[in-house]
Order: structure tokens, then sequence, then C-alpha cells
């Protein structure tokens, strides 16, 4: 056995592998090798590796680690053992996670514990609009028409151009906040002026998040994803969430229908 992951060590070598990735395919073939205690692994066949998988998936293993592994017996059975009639196994599909979303009393909750001003107003804009963090901070005064109350945010390689409705609960705040700035500075800057970084906005988020005492695992972006899936939660149809959003393919638009399904 030795033998074989001295060979599979030395053959990853030849071809650039990194120490970890090593690690893990050693680990991989010597548990295949504990398993099929007693056999040789070059007599194992496709059904034998397919079996010690279907093992490992009925023990609760991710399919990540399950792909770590096919990685591991395809590489040592083409690669190092040379099998010529060896068919590669196939990939388990990716598990695809749904967001994690706050319910409007979370959400009202997190923005009852922001004391500064400027702050809980980026944190409400966003929420209220579906933005992303960096959308926030590179919002310009000249992106907000307090008059016709909409937002402009300009396309970019993921999502498209689009014009949001202004939340009229912000008028009077972003009024005061907007009132001595020029139309090319940044609608929240930081203490030292300038831009606000998008770091920055994100430990608004964490803080408030931890003063709120919200225990789940979410993040600045996870405002954004409440928002759409409340637009999906009082029937607003797929088009109009794709294009308020802002995504290129439907099928993202879709993750929030999947969602609001599995909570009922």
């Amino acid at each position: 056995m030795n033998k074989t992951l001295n060979a599979l060590k030395n053959k990853m070598q030849d071809q650039n592998y990194g120490f970890r990735t090593i690690n893990s395919y050693q680990n991989a073939i010597q548990k295949l090798a504990d398993y099929y205690s007693g056999k040789d692994l070059s007599g194992l066949s496709s059904q034998d590796l397919q079996g010690f998988l279907d093992v490992r998936k009925k023990e609760g293993f991710s399919n990540r680690t399950l792909s770590l592994y096919i990685n591991a017996f395809n590489f040592l059975y083409r690669e190092v053992l040379k099998k010529a009639k060896y068919v590669n196994l196939h990939h388990p599909k990716r598990e695809k996670k749904l967001p994690i979303i706050l319910t409007s009393q979370e959400i009202a909750q997190l923005f009852s514990v922001v004391e500064n001003i400027k702050h809980k107003t980026l944190l409400v804009l966003a929420y209220s609009a579906g933005l992303g963090v960096s959308e926030v901070v590179n919002l310009q005064v000249k992106d907000l028409d307090l008059v016709q109350k909409n937002i402009f945010i300009p396309g970019d390689k993921t999502k498209n151009e689009r014009h949001i409705r202004l939340s009229e609960k912000l008028l009077p705040t972003l009024e005061k906040m907007l009132k001595s700035k020029k139309s090319a500075n940044y609608v929240f800057e930081s203490e030292r002026g300038g831009q606000l970084t998008v770091r920055s906005a994100q430990k608004i988020f964490e803080n408030a998040l931890a003063k709120s005492q919200i225990n789940k695992k979410v993040s600045f972006y996870s405002l954004r994803h409440s928002f759409a899936y409340f637009l999906i939660q009082r029937g607003t149809d797929l088009p109009t969430v794709q294009e308020i959003l802002g995504h290129k393919n439907i099928r993202t638009s879709r993750t929030y229908l999947q969602l609001l399904k599995q909570k009922k």
C-alpha cells in the first residue's frame, strides 16, 4: 500500500500538485484500501469504487467530499496504475445552497440597533432597493432622483442597468444628507472624505448584526436576498424580479421562488 501511495505522491509532484491536494488524495486512497482490506487496489472494478462512494453517501458525506474521492480515484487509476479500460467516475451534481434570508421582524430588529444615521440609511437603502454592497458604496448623488423617487444603477458584467424605486421613508434623511453635496460626490462617504469602502459597509452590517443578537449566518448581501424573497412572497412575477435585481438570467431570480416553496 505504501508503494502505491508513494507512486501517487511522486506522480502528483511531477504534475505540480500542491501539498494539501496530495495529502487529501493519499487519505482518500488509504480509506479505499481500508474499506477493501486485503484486496489489491489495481484489481478493483468501477463497481467496487462506486460501491465505496455509495456507502460514504449514505453515511452523510457531502458532494464536495465525494468529488474529492472521485478525483483521487480517477487520478490513481488513470495516471498511476495506467488502467487502459478505466472509465472516469462521474462527479455528483453540485449542491446548490439556497440563500439565508432575514425575516421582516429580524430586519426591523437589525435596523433598530443602529444609532448612526448615515449607517442606518445605508443599510435601509440597500435593503429597500435590493442593492449589493458594492452598488451601495458606488452610489453617487447624481444616481438618486429625489423628485422622481428613483435610483439609477449602471450595469456591469453580472447585472443589467436598472432603475429602482426609492423608498419614500428615506427621502427626508437623504435630502439632509445630500443638501451640500455635489452630483459627483458619493452618497456614503468615509469620515476622512471620499468613497466608503466595501469592507467598511460590511463592518456596519456586521456590527448591527452583533448588536441585534440575530443568530443567523448572514452577510450584507443577505439584505438583497431578503428583499428579493419578499418580492416573491408578495406575488411579484419572476420577470419583474429579474428586472428589479438586474439578473441577466431568470434562473437566478427563480432561486427565491424555490426558497419560498421550501418554506411553505
